[in-house]
C-alpha cells in the first residue's frame, strides 16, 4: 500500500494540510449527457474553471477514461480517488507544482464538480452544469 503521510513529507506537504482524508472514496455520479463526455470536452471545463494549466491535460485524460470505463460496463458512478489523491501528493518532491495541489483539490470541488453528499467514508460528486 502506498505510504501518504511519508510522501506527503517529501514532498514539503506537511505545512499545507489535507482537504480530503487520503483513505476516503471519491465517486463521480454521472447522468446520460456526462456518458458523451470526451476528453476535450472535459478540458474545455477544465480550462475555462481551473486556470492550472499543468493539470488539465492530465486531468482531463484521467476522467475522459474513467468515465469511457462506466459507459462501457452501463456503469453510472465511477470512482475518481485517485484523482484527488494524485492531486494532493503533487508529482514529486522537487515539483515547483506541489504548493499548489491541495489548492487544486479544493478548485476541483468548487468549479468542477458538485458535492453531493460527504461522510467519514466517502465524496459523491457529480460534474457541474455549464
Amino acid at each position: 500500500m502506498y505510504d501518504y503521510e511519508n510522501s506527503r513529507e517529501a514532498a514539503g506537504l506537511e505545512n499545507i494540510g489535507w482537504k480530503i482524508n487520503p483513505h476516503k472514496r471519491v465517486m463521480l455520479q454521472l447522468n446520460d449527457e456526462d456518458l458523451e463526455l470526451k476528453k476535450n470536452d472535459i478540458y474545455k471545463k477544465l480550462l475555462s474553471n481551473l486556470g492550472h494549466y499543468e493539470w488539465e491535460e492530465w486531468t482531463s485524460r484521467m476522467l475522459a477514461a474513467a468515465i469511457q470505463n462506466a459507459k462501457a460496463i452501463g456503469a453510472k458512478l465511477v470512482e475518481i480517488t485517485s484523482l484527488f489523491q494524485c492531486s494532493l501528493v503533487g508529482w514529486d518532491k522537487k515539483s515547483e507544482y506541489v504548493k499548489d495541489s491541495s489548492d487544486f483539490e479544493r478548485q476541483l470541488k468548487e468549479c468542477l464538480f458538485e458535492v453531493i453528499s460527504e461522510d467519514d467514508k466517502e465524496l459523491r460528486v457529480k460534474f457541474k452544469n455549464a
